[in-house]
């Protein structure tokens, strides 16, 4: 098994990825409420992550 050393723009994306899900919990955090359904959470998770450019799991 070899290391693989990650070039400065592979670290760059990952930097980027890693700010924009700090951002969708942060907002999450602030956004749910007692009595919120998973689901209704989820939706917002989904929006959140896209309206940062990435695609939701």
């Amino acid at each position: 098994m070899s290391i693989h050393i990650k070039s400065e723009a592979e670290l760059e994306i990952m930097r980027r990825a890693g700010k924009a899900l700090s951002q969708v919990m942060r907002d999450l955090e602030v956004a749910i409420q007692p009595g919120a359904s998973t689901m209704q959470i989820d939706k917002l998770a989904e929006e959140l992550v896209l309206a940062h450019g990435a695609l939701p799991a």
